[in-house]
């Protein structure tokens, strides 16, 4: 079953169920590798909810201090 999204502020794969941190946002669930990348997503979530980069962002290894790469 397919169960992955992709972390918004990062861009890596992450399994829903086995998300490390989620957070809430006008009204959708955002799942992310890293309790650093929800807190950099919840600092301004507009960042990463708004245009084209809605889970399409690539992964970026420098923007993210998560380690998961």
């Amino acid at each position: 079953m397919f169960n992955r999204t992709r972390d918004p502020v990062c861009g890596m794969k992450v399994q829903k169920n086995d998300s490390k941190a989620t957070a809430e946002y006008e009204g959708e669930t955002y799942y992310f590798c890293s309790t650093s990348c929800r807190d950099t997503f919840i600092e301004n979530p507009e960042e990463y909810t708004t245009g084209d980069e809605k889970q399409n962002r690539p992964m970026d290894k420098a923007h993210c201090s998560c380690c998961n790469h």
